[in-house]
C-alpha cells in the first residue's frame, strides 16, 4: 500500500472498535431476542424486526471517520500522484511484482511502497532525500543486479535535479570549479560538519552525474572540473587523434606535469579559456622543459624575440636601492609615521614632496632598511605574478600554434603532388637559431614564435632564395593529424 494512502493511527483504532462492537453486541441481541420469543412470540417477533435493522445497521454500512482508509490497486504503475509541485519530472515506479519479473532483488528499502513514499516526497524534501541515500547504500550491495542499480540513479538523478538544496549549492559549486580547476572536493567541505559533508558529497555526485561538473578520482578524494573540461575525458577516447592533445603533449614534452593537467592545458588553448589556465596552476609556476630551454638560449645571447610576453619575461623587477626611490613609494600618511618613530619634526602644514626631502636628509639608509625590504617584496611579488602571467599566455599560445602549424603543415605536404614545395616564412632570426634547438623541422620554434609553413609553387621567383635557407625540408614529416 501506499504510504501516502495509508489510515491514520485514530482511524485504525476506530475501525477495529467498531469491529469489535459488531460482534457483542450481535451475540447479546440473538440471545435476548430468543429468550423474550420463548417468553411472549408476539414481543419477541417484534424485537427480531428491530434486531434486523440494527443488523443491517451494523453489518451493511461501512464505517466512516474523519481520515478512512483507502484502498489502492496492488498494482499502480501510474505515475506519482504526490511530486511536490516545481518536480516537473515524475518517473514511474513498477510494482513488486514486475521488480521481481526483471529478476530484481527487493530489500528493506528499495521495494514498490518504500519507492513510492520517498518519490512521492511524503516526508518533504529533506525526509525523501534520507530515504533515498538509504536505498542508495542498501543497493550498492553485490547481490543487486547492475540493471538495478542504473535504474535507480537515473530515477535519483532526476529527484536531485529538482531538489531545492541541490539548485541552491550548485551555482557555488559552478563558481569555485570554474576559477579553480582540479580543486580538490576535500578542500570544498574542509572544516565542516559531518552532516554537511554528506550533503556536499550529496550535491557534488550528482553534479558529475547531471554533467554539471567533472569529477576524477585522486588519492582518497576527487578532483573537481567545469563541465566543458569533459571534451577531453581521458586519452583514450581521444586515441591521439585530437590534435590540440598532440600539440600540447608536444610543447609539453619531458614535464612532470600529469596527464590529466596536459588535457586540461589543450582543452583551454582549443577553446580560448585564458582565466582557466592560471586557476589549472593555481598561480604558481610549473615544469616547462621547452621554455627553461628556450630561456637559457635567450639569456646566454642577451636576445629575447620581439613581443610583450617575451618583452616582460626578460625583464628584471626595478627594486628601490636609494632613500628617494624609497619614500617616493611611501604614502604621506605613513612618512609622518616614520618621523614620528625617528624623531624628526615634520610641519604640520607641510607638503608630501617637503616631508620626502626632509626625511631624505634626517634619516639614514640602515634606519630605512625595513621599508626598503617591505617594499622591494611587493615590487618582486608583482613582478613574479606578471612574469607567470605571460608564461601562462606563452604556454597557451604555443599550444594553439603548434596544433595550427601541424595542421597546415599537413595541407601543404598534400599541395605537393601539384608540384608545390613546402617553405618556412621565418618570423625572426631568433626562429632559425633555435630550429636546432627545437629538436623538429617546421615551426613553432620556440613558445610564441611565428615562423608559418608556406607551399610554394614551382616556378616561384622566391623558390631559390626560400629552399636555400629552409634547406634539405623534402625530408619533413607530418606532426599531428588535421582536425575533422
Amino acid at each position: 500500500m501506499d504510504k501516502a494512502n495509508k489510515p491514520s493511527l485514530i482511524a485504525q483504532l476506530f475501525v477495529l472498535f467498531w469491529q469489535i462492537l459488531k460482534y457483542v453486541y450481535s451475540i447479546v441481541a440473538l440471545v435476548f431476542v430468543a429468550g423474550m420469543f420463548f417468553s411472549d412470540p408476539l414481543i419477541g417477533l417484534g424485537l427480531a424486526v428491530f434486531a434486523g435493522y440494527i443488523f443491517y445497521v451494523f453489518w451493511g454500512r461501512k464505517p466512516s471517520s474523519s481520515n478512512p482508509p483507502k484502498k489502492t490497486s496492488s498494482t499502480p504503475t501510474l505515475p506519482l500522484q504526490r511530486v511536490q509541485e516545481g518536480a516537473k519530472e515524475k518517473p514511474v515506479i513498477p510494482n513488486d511484482n514486475d521488480f521481481l519479473l526483471r529478476g530484481w532483488v527487493l530489500g528493506d528499502w528499495f521495494n514498490h511502497e518504500s519507492l513510492m513514499h520517498a518519490f512521492g516526497l511524503v516526508n518533504g524534501w529533506e525526509g525523501s532525500r534520507t530515504h533515498l541515500q538509504k536505498i542508495a547504500a542498501e543497493i550498492t550491495r553485490p547481490s543487486y543486479p547492475e540493471a538495478q542499480k542504473e535504474w535507480f540513479k537515473e530515477r535519483m538523478a532526476m529527484f536531485v535535479k529538482q531538489d531545492p538544496l541541490y539548485k541552491k549549492v550548485i551555482g557555488q559549486v559552478k563558481a569555485a570549479v570554474e576559477k579553480q580547476p582540479g580543486i580538490l572536493q576535500s578542500s570544498i567541505y574542509e572544516g565542516r560538519s559531518e552532516s554537511d559533508k554528506e550533503y556536499a558529497r550529496y550535491v557534488l555526485y550528482f553534479a558529475n552525474e547531471l554533467g554539471d561538473i567533472r569529477r576524477e578520482k585522486h588519492g582518497r578524494s576527487y578532483k573537481l572540473f567545469p563541465a566543458a573540461f569533459a571534451e577531453l575525458a581521458s586519452a583514450k577516447e581521444l586515441n591521439g587523434n585530437f590534435n590540440y592533445e598532440a600539440a600540447a603533449k608536444w610543447v609539453l614534452r619531458g614535464s612532470t606535469l600529469s596527464e590529466d593537467t596536459i588535457l586540461s592545458v589543450a582543452f583551454i588553448a582549443k577553446n580560448q579559456k585564458h582565466s582557466l589556465m592560471k586557476g589549472l596552476f593555481h598561480g604558481d609556476d610549473f615544469d616547462w622543459p621547452w621554455f627553461d630551454q628556450c630561456l637559457t638560449s635567450f639569456e646566454e645571447k642577451n636576445c629575447f624575440p620581439d613581443s610583450m610576453a617575451w618583452e616582460q619575461i626578460a625583464s628584471k623587477p626595478k627594486l628601490l636601492h636609494s632613500k628617494s626611490e624609497i619614500l617616493a613609494k611611501m604614502p604621506g600618511s605613513k612618512l609622518k609615521i616614520i618621523g614620528s618613530r625617528y624623531g624628526v619634526v615634520v610641519p604640520s602644514k607641510a607638503k608630501v614632496a617637503e616631508v620626502r626631502t626632509l626625511l631624505g636628509s634626517s634619516l639614514s639608509m640602515e634606519q630605512l632598511k625595513p621599508y626598503q625590504d617591505e617594499l622591494n617584496l611587493q615590487i618582486s611579488s608583482k613582478h613574479q605574478q606578471k612574469w607567470l602571467d605571460k608564461k601562462y599566455h606563452l604556454l597557451e599560445l604555443a599550444v594553439g600554434v603548434f596544433a595550427h602549424r601541424a595542421y597546415r603543415y599537413r595541407q601543404v605536404m598534400n599541395m605537393r603532388r601539384s608540384g608545390y614545395q613546402p617553405a618556412i616564412d621565418w618570423g625572426d632570426d631568433i626562429a632559425k637559431d633555435l630550429r636546432k634547438l627545437s629538436n623538429k623541422p617546421h615551426p613553432p620554434f620556440y613558445p610564441g614564435d611565428h615562423s608559418t609553413v608556406e607551399a610554394i609553387p614551382p616556378k616561384d621567383s622566391r623558390l631559390e632564395r626560400i629552399l636555400r635557407e629552409g634547406g634539405e625540408l623534402e625530408k619533413w614529416e607530418p606532426i599531428g593529424r588535421p582536425v575533422g
